[in-house]
């Protein structure tokens, strides 16, 4: 059975940057349930939190060239 290899941070990061599709799947599934309970305990529309964690997820992509993180990508989100 394959080991699944697991990507640091910056790695995810710098292959998010080249357009790297399973990097951002990866990205996505690390940070996005962390993500929404913390919209969802702002806006408390579970249908509103999911547009604005898949608005967010959108403009990571569409933004990934220049993202720039200074400390790390969950302080960043």
């Amino acid at each position: 059975m394959p080991v699944a290899y697991t990507y640091d941070e910056q790695e995810l990061l710098f292959l998010l940057k080249t357009g790297d599709k399973t990097a951002f799947t990866h990205i996505y599934n690390r940070y996005s349930k962390k993500l929404f309970l913390n919209i969802y305990g702002l806006v408390k529309i579970e249908e509103v939190a999911e547009e604005i964690l898949q608005d967010i997820f959108v403009l990571i992509w569409e933004k990934r060239e220049t993202i720039t993180i200074h400390q790390s990508f969950n302080a960043y989100l």
